[in-house]
């Protein structure tokens, strides 16, 4: 099983619990952020044109193991969930807390 494979499974096991999750950013440092798996509020693009349907398809196809969630602070910052989008990848994940228990990698 692979560190994705890992962290996808936890993300599933936990349902609408809050997860958080601290990885490395693209300039080195860390970051946690807290989300909830099964929040969907806010999502565009189920109406997007075909283009734009194509593109996230794209994104998709081309990056595997990035994972979309919304950040819990960032939303109750903006007040608006579609602002409060965020991804981070797989493999850059330090370590993950669900129901309790620290998953370290």
């Amino acid at each position: 099983m692979t560190k994705s494979d890992k962290i996808k499974g936890i993300i599933r096991q936990a349902r609408s619990t809050i997860i958080s999750v601290r990885f490395k950013k693209a300039d080195g440092s860390l970051r946690t952020m807290s989300f909830n798996a099964r929040y969907k509020d806010g999502i565009k693009g189920l109406d997007a044109c075909e283009s734009a349907q194509k593109a996230v398809e794209t994104r998709k196809a081309n990056n595997p193991d990035l994972i979309n969630v919304i950040d819990l602070a960032a939303k109750r910052k903006t007040k608006k969930p579609a602002a409060s989008w965020r991804s981070f990848q797989c493999e850059t994940v330090v370590s993950i807390k669900s129901g309790g228990k620290v998953y370290e990698f």
